[in-house]
């Protein structure tokens, strides 16, 4: 192999294993020095060891690698040609980046640093394995040996600076009812670039400041014919959060048999708490759904996934601003959000219909897509209707067309209290 020929120490290591017995996937990143060249994936670990191979390979094919001699040290190694691969921190704390690179000359270079050796980003934590991925980046769960517990770390590509700005709007948020952020930095990596696919297959993009990167939902028919477009240098975000062990909405309400009125209801009232922080911070989440708000050790109700935050109007909180159209999950958007111009209440409509997703049981897939519809336009089932006609009638306020019809957040709280005094003083 290129790399034991060289005497360059590299390892592969298993990101994540997907999948029942009999059709198992395994994802694999190759690591040269510490830095993270090539991933495969293959339905074997062999078959995606070599897929890794095969990647990391075409990253190197314009950076001949020299190991240096045995007396050679990282740090006497100097070039007009050195380039840093920092991990900057723009968040909670600091790190040091490190500077070893290889450059697309014949030889090793690094600048003078306190580490003597390239760092992966995710250098810190073991035993990770991918959580999910899509147009926003991806997310893995990961161990970190010095805190001795689990976190999420989310990896998004960097645009522009405003990126930061906004990681630092999540980063003083505190509450109950957010999923906890802890830490944030940047770090240069390799990608497969799947612009380069054969494949027709769709991909998943959301137009957001910190992620332009398209993860297609098969890579596995990427086209190896250029090594150019095989794999890129990019800049990406990590973000290091609270990991919530219990899972998401999404997964309870797909395993709920029958419907626990209370249950759901103090779900609900968790979720908007969430909501009336967010608002309260002047910051509009944009993208709130089932899949996005999670159950933390204690089952706490957490929101989470805020990549598509925004913020408000720094001069007039009601004032709607210009913002990026199209942004969000399509089946829980709010009609204006296919415009630029809304603001926080495209939070209360998707409430709306988180809240009919808690008290009502779709009996199949097609009857909930048959349905879904006719309730985004304020056209609730029947025997909805007929169970809930106090939350039928909150719930239609929060799915108006006119914006400013809707309750506020707060204003859904009072409601909602009151809804739950009248019921006590029922039974």
């Amino acid at each position: 192999m290129f790399c034991a020929k060289r005497n360059i120490n590299y390892e592969f290591r298993e990101i994540s294993k997907k999948g029942p017995p009999h059709d198992t996937w395994f994802t694999v990143h190759l690591y040269i020095e510490n830095e993270m060249f090539g991933e495969g994936q293959g339905k074997s670990k062999r078959a995606a060891d070599m897929e890794a191979a095969r990647t990391g390979l075409a990253a190197l094919q314009n950076r001949k690698i020299q190991k240096p001699s045995p007396d050679t040290s990282w740090d006497s190694l100097q070039g007009s040609n050195c380039r840093s691969n920092d991990r900057k921190s723009v968040g909670n704390g600091t790190t040091d980046g490190s500077a070893v690179v290889f450059t697309e000359r014949s030889s090793l270079h690094t600048t003078q640093s306190k580490t003597n050796v390239a760092q992966s980003p995710l250098s810190e934590f073991e035993d990770i394995t991918e959580l999910s991925a899509g147009g926003f980046g991806k997310v893995f769960k990961a161990w970190k040996t010095m805190d001795l517990k689990y976190y999420a770390v989310k990896k998004v590509k960097m645009r522009n600076e405003k990126c930061k700005s906004e990681v630092q709007a999540l980063a003083r948020l505190d509450h109950p009812n957010i999923v906890r952020y802890f830490h944030s930095w940047t770090g240069t990596d390799f990608s497969i670039d799947t612009r380069s696919c054969s494949s027709s297959s769709s991909s998943s993009n959301i137009h957001s400041d910190c992620s332009t990167e398209d993860y297609s939902s098969d890579a596995r028919s990427c086209s190896l014919s250029s090594s150019r477009n095989i794999t890129q240098r990019n800049e990406y975000l990590y973000i290091q959060m609270e990991f919530c062990e219990n899972g998401d909405l999404r997964d309870w309400i797909s395993n709920m048999k029958t419907v626990d009125k209370k249950k759901s209801l103090d779900i609900f009232r968790n979720i908007v708490e969430g909501v009336i922080y967010i608002h309260s911070e002047k910051l509009i989440h944009r993208d709130l759904k089932p899949a996005n708000i999670f159950f933390a050790k204690d089952m706490r109700v957490k929101i989470g996934d805020l990549g598509l935050v925004t913020q408000m109007s720094s001069e007039d909180s009601t004032e709607a601003l210009i913002r990026t159209d199209g942004t969000g999950t399509k089946s829980y958007m709010a009609p204006e959000q296919d415009y630029s111009n809304y603001n926080s209440e495209v939070d209360i409509f998707a409430l709306g219909l988180i809240l009919v997703e808690l008290l009502y049981l779709f009996g199949t897939v097609h009857e909930k897509n048959d349905e879904w519809g006719k309730i985004r336009n304020c056209q609730m089932p029947e025997k909805f209707v007929a169970n809930y006609p106090v939350e039928t009638y909150i719930i239609m306020s929060m799915l108006s067309t006119d914006p400013t019809k809707r309750p506020t957040a707060t204003k859904l709280k009072e409601l909602l209290e009151e809804k739950s005094y009248s019921d006590s003083r029922t039974y």
